[in-house]
């Protein structure tokens, strides 16, 4: 279920995790570069909101907005860190809307991820681009 190329079940799962993981380590490019990261490897799952400002020169990440089936995976700038939320919906309702501290999140959206593309080879291919 949660794996990639076959290998170890838990593989899938522990690979992505520990890839988001590993760039929360500076919360202040985090979002930037995991915006990236996700944009380039779940293409249409993923909405980046940048900050204004016609003349800036960085347009640093405010928001990252991943939407796989039902759940909503939110995680933005608020103050001198970031929030995180998890919401279920259903034909564009919010049914459930919950904050996750970041690595309860990392956590779900990484299992989400990884149950994604046992059912999907094109989801797949996006989780092996994710820990890549």
């Amino acid at each position: 279920m949660d794996q990639l190329s076959g290998g170890d079940p838990a593989m899938g799962f522990e690979l992505v995790a520990a890839s988001i993981r590993a760039d929360a380590s500076d919360l202040k490019t985090f979002l930037d570069v995991l915006a990236v990261k996700l944009e380039q490897a779940l293409p249409g799952m993923v909405f980046i909101e940048r900050e204004g400002g016609l003349f800036k020169r960085e347009r640093k990440v405010q928001v990252i907005r991943i939407q796989i089936e039902d759940k909503l995976y939110d995680l933005a700038r608020a103050g001198g860190g970031l929030e995180a939320r998890l919401s279920h919906q259903v034909r564009g309702i919010t049914l459930k809307n919950e904050i996750l501290n970041l690595d309860s999140w990392i956590t779900e959206l990484s299992h989400h991820l990884s149950r994604h593309a046992a059912s999907s080879a094109e989801a797949r291919a996006a989780l092996e681009r994710l820990v890549t």
